[in-house]
């Protein structure tokens, strides 16, 4: 099964996404990364599915993946800036401190990862991520 968790770490070019599934059924998750938030650290889960045609928008700020619940799935992503490759950032998956239930969601203990997902640094509640309006603060 894929999954991955990454965020957008941009002065200027952070935006919101919009996704859909249009073939298949996967789990979207989010992360609070808004500093000032009183859900900082907190993530949010729902189920996209391509025959029920659910949307589900990701305002600047969170960190977002998912896993793939059917054999296969096309997602379909709307961004409101363009993609840029040298701001992408991520945590890592299973990280303890935000403790997504990934497993119990997807019925399976084996994720297909990407190495550079496999090596993705842990959550810290000690680092200056996004402010409440979801531009980058970080270092």
């Amino acid at each position: 099964m894929a999954s991955h968790l990454w965020r957008t770490k941009a002065t200027g070019s952070a935006g919101g996404n919009l996704l859909r599934v249009i073939f298949g059924k996967i789990y979207y998750v989010v992360v609070d990364l808004r500093n000032e938030s009183p859900t900082f650290g907190k993530y949010y889960g729902v189920i996209l599915d391509g025959k029920l045609q659910n949307q589900f928008y990701i305002e600047a700020g969170f960190a977002h993946g998912f896993v793939v619940l059917s054999d296969k799935a096309v997602v379909e992503q709307k961004n409101s800036d363009f993609y840029h490759a040298e701001e992408e950032d991520g945590i890592y998956y299973m990280d303890s401190s935000i403790s997504i239930d990934w497993k119990d969601i997807a019925k399976c203990n084996l994720f297909d990862l990407s190495d550079k997902d496999k090596s993705r640094k842990r959550f810290d509640y000690s680092t200056k991520y996004f402010d409440i309006q979801g531009r980058w603060i970080g270092e």
